[in-house]
């Protein structure tokens, strides 16, 4: 443990909570360095989460926001539709690992990808909801904006 503390890159001011991360890490063994905050998102590379809620959550969010530090699409025509197919790999990997971890259904689309396991779930919901709602960011349009050349 002591080697993963040295070898770990240091949080933004104010974000930092070795012991939680060491919690983190004995529910998803192979997570990354996170950093904890008033809320979920990404700060360069780094992934922060919120430390408001219980871990199970907060693992299973990590794994979601770790998959968007594989890289982000170019501003161009195509740059929305790889956003939104990157969010919807991203919110299938947090919906399974909350599965797995047994939470309750509490995000917009989650108990109905729990009945039907299917992407198109998540998909629809995030097109027709660009600005957000019920906890969840406004992506899509927060992604509109990012891809204009």
């Amino acid at each position: 443990m002591i080697w993963l503390l040295a070898c770990s890159k240091p949080c933004p001011e104010g974000v930092a909570d070795t012991e939680r991360l060491l919690l983190l890490r004995e529910i998803e063994p192979s997570l990354g360095h996170v950093c904890f905050s008033d809320r979920s998102g990404l700060i360069g590379d780094t992934v922060v989460l919120d430390s408001s809620q219980p871990d199970p959550d907060l693992a299973a969010r990590a794994r979601h926001l770790e998959l968007h530090r594989q890289g982000q699409p170019t501003p161009g025509p195509s740059c929305e539709a790889q956003w939104l197919e990157m969010e919807v790999v991203g919110w299938r990997t947090e919906l399974q690992r909350r599965h797995v971890y047994g939470l309750e259904p509490t995000l917009p689309f989650e108990a109905t990808w729990r009945v039907e396991r299917d992407e198109e779930v998540i998909r629809t919901w995030l097109v027709e909801n660009p600005h957000g709602g019920d906890g969840i960011d406004g992506l899509m349009a927060g992604y509109a904006a990012r891809c204009v050349p």
